[in-house]
């Protein structure tokens, strides 16, 4: 019975049959309307949603079997007046799980308001302050760097998450990872998710690797 079935498959459907041709046809024209756009688009956010609540209400991992843990230096690039931002932004690196970190804060040009920058260190720990970025590896003591903007929040387990890719492979220089944009129009989280393989084609058009891990020894 299977077998008639394929053979009747293979005659009634074959790549050079009218009736694949047309059934191709119209499965493209339904897919490149406006109500089957809306209908895809409502189920991967949705998917999306149940995902993210999962990974939320995922018990948290621990470092104890990692024997890699390298120290990270996050860049954290603070213009003026976005002192109260940059305060929020380091707390967030604070309550990542894991201790090999350190924060570099990068005010670019002559600080306007230097009572600002120095509550800021004092409230946030902040270990060092560059004012050009070709400084940061001077003062920068991790292995890898992590460049990040006022407002940036980080996901709890990120660090641990790092630490196991470099125990798969310890020779890898750079680690990127999905992150999420606030959509001013929607008032919602979207994501923003990146190709699982390099891709030096699609960086020549998008920068998509936005926040990442980066090697330091290569560039010392």
């Amino acid at each position: 019975m299977i077998t008639l079935l394929n053979k009747l498959r293979k005659w009634f459907l074959s790549p050079d049959s009218r009736l694949e041709l047309g059934l191709r046809t119209l499965y493209h024209k339904i897919l490149a309307t406006r109500l089957a756009f809306l209908l895809q688009d409502w189920l991967a956010k949705r998917s999306y949603r149940k995902w993210r609540r999962k990974r939320i209400n995922h018990p948290k991992e621990t470092i104890e079997n990692l024997v890699k843990t390298p120290t990270v230096s996050f860049v954290l690039f603070c213009p003026e007046g976005m002192t109260s931002k940059a305060q929020a932004t380091n707390q967030s690196i604070k309550n990542l799980q894991g201790e090999s970190r350190e924060v570099i804060l990068f005010v670019p040009g002559e600080v306007q308001n230097q009572d600002n920058l120095s509550a800021v260190q004092a409230k946030s720990d902040i270990r060092s302050v560059v004012r050009q970025i070709e400084d940061v590896l001077d003062v920068a003591n991790g292995e890898f760097l992590v460049f990040c903007a006022t407002g940036d929040q980080f996901y709890d387990p990120l660090l641990i998450r790092f630490y196991q890719s470099v125990e798969k492979d310890s020779s890898i220089d750079l680690i990127y990872y999905d992150c999420e944009y606030f959509d001013v129009t929607s008032g919602k989280m979207a994501p923003y998710f990146k190709p699982g393989k390099i891709s030096p084609e699609l960086l020549l058009s998008v920068n998509y690797l936005s926040r990442g891990f980066f090697r330091t020894d290569a560039a010392r």
